[in-house]
């Protein structure tokens, strides 16, 4: 791997690192050959587990074969494998998953057949085809009643196809209804295909101030063989936070990204944790907003390798850059700060860091503003390599024994409700006519029409 994304090796103090979403398949390959070699790069990178994913580019017909999906986890040299399964995999967005047991279905009733067709040029009409398959919200919600946890993949990743140009979503479509009908705990990626992904954040950023506590994770969505070095095994990772008694297992990685104690970073290490807390104070802890004085204690470690530093620490509150330290001026491979806080209202704060050589501009701290211009004029300039990263919400309720907002019953599909309907714009590409020069990528927020769908369940619940 390129010295572009050394990692630390965290583990003696709890943090375990992975990769939860790595297409690395069997086909051809000796098993007992493969799992070593997969052991001897995790070690090497130090990346303690892994999901697995199925293969990308399979015909309907090799879909059909692959199925049931079942893979017992493995470990070896501190090292875990298991089954991540992108699945569903349709026009409503992609999810890979964490404890997921097996897949008892063939791959093509979780795909989306119908629409890569269409992506393709066939047919070749400009209508969207109508969707084939098993409810991929039916599927969602009884694999995470079964134990396993849906982590939300490239949730603004779109494309245009060749030769008609069009328009391909990875968008996360379903997150918005996911959360507001509060199925379970709450993941998605905010770091994937860019290391600082800012829409990726912004989505984020939304949904945490509508009041829901969501884990932050990494993602790489490469093989084995990937030919850019931040789609490699591991470069972007998840780390989360496992109590010394505890083993490392599917179960215990599960729970600790459901309570939302993670990190994610493509180089750097943050050790933050909150004063006057008992137990445990680090990222996805939920405290009293209660006016009581608590210190954010910040030690951020630039990546692994000789002269590498760290540039900034920007800590943000509800969404706004509330502090930032510029450490431009005297460079080193650890900085500390700390912030005082005496929080009387719902909020979170998240902590953000950045390595050398960190963005050419402090405008790019303001994420809601930088969203917005890079949608107008198609900017991509914080797209690609960097080292960064980025905490885990930490949360301050009024009512901390309910710390997420009431769930809302979901009948769909309903034709009633009409809800596909209320998505459509966002896996269409429709909301574009009003962003003609966003890139892929970016996407604006009321494209995930999360207030639209919020309204018409309250109005279906009455």
């Amino acid at each position: 791997m390129s010295m572009q994304y050394q990692h630390h090796d965290r583990s003696a103090h709890g943090w375990w690192s992975g990769d939860g979403h790595q297409h690395i398949s069997a086909n051809g390959a000796n098993p007992a050959a493969l799992r070593t070699e997969i052991t001897d790069i995790c070690r090497a990178r130090h990346l303690h587990w892994l999901c697995l994913c199925q293969p990308w580019c399979l015909s309907p017909a090799q879909l059909e074969l692959h199925g049931p999906l079942a893979f017992e986890p493995w470990q070896a040299d501190n090292v875990l494998v298991w089954l991540g399964g992108e699945l569903p995999k349709t026009r409503y967005g992609h999810t890979w998953w964490l404890n997921l047991a097996d897949v008892q279905l063939p791959l093509t009733q979780m795909s989306d057949p119908a629409i890569e067709a269409w992506y393709a040029g066939n047919p070749a009409h400009a209508a969207l085809p109508a969707y084939q398959g098993i409810s991929p919200w039916a599927c969602m919600v009884a694999w995470a009643r079964a134990g396993a946890l849906p982590v939300f993949a490239h949730p603004t990743s779109w494309w245009t196809s060749t030769p008609q140009h069009r328009f391909v979503s990875n968008l996360a479509t379903l997150l918005p209804l996911y959360a507001l009908a509060g199925i379970g705990p709450l993941a998605m990626v905010v770091m994937g295909y860019d290391a600082d992904q800012i829409f990726y954040q912004q989505l984020w950023f939304q949904l945490l101030n509508a009041g829901y506590r969501i884990a932050a994770m990494a993602e790489t969505d490469g093989t084995l063989q990937a030919g850019r070095a931040r789609f490699c095994l591991g470069a972007l990772r998840s780390y989360v936070w496992l109590d010394p008694a505890t083993p490392l297992a599917p179960g215990t990685v599960r729970d600790a990204v459901a309570q939302g104690r993670t990190l994610v970073s493509s180089g750097p290490f943050i050790d933050a944790t909150l004063s006057h807390v008992a137990g445990y104070n680090g990222p996805g802890v939920v405290v009293p907003a209660d006016g009581a004085r608590r210190i954010l204690r910040i030690c951020a470690h630039a990546a692994p390798g000789n002269a590498q530093c760290i540039t900034h620490i920007v800590v943000y509150r509800n969404g706004q850059v509330l502090s930032h330290q510029s450490c431009t001026g005297a460079p080193q491979p650890v900085q500390s700060m700390e912030l005082v806080l005496n929080e009387t209202g719902n909020s979170w704060y998240v902590v953000k860091v950045y390595g050398m050589p960190g963005p050419a501009s402090a405008a790019t701290f303001d994420i809601a503003t930088q969203t917005h211009e890079c949608l107008a004029t198609g900017a991509t300039d914080y797209a690609g390599d960097n080292h960064v990263a980025l905490t885990s919400p930490f949360y301050f309720r009024t009512e901390v024994t309910r710390p997420d907002p009431t769930p809302m019953a979901v009948p769909w599909p309903d034709a009633d409700l009409q809800l596909d309907a209320l998505l459509r714009p966002g896996y269409s590409g429709a909301w574009r006519a009003r962003w003609p020069n966003a890139q892929p990528g970016q996407v604006p927020w009321d494209a995930f029409a999360f207030e639209k769908l919020r309204d018409a369940l309250a109005q279906a619940a009455e």
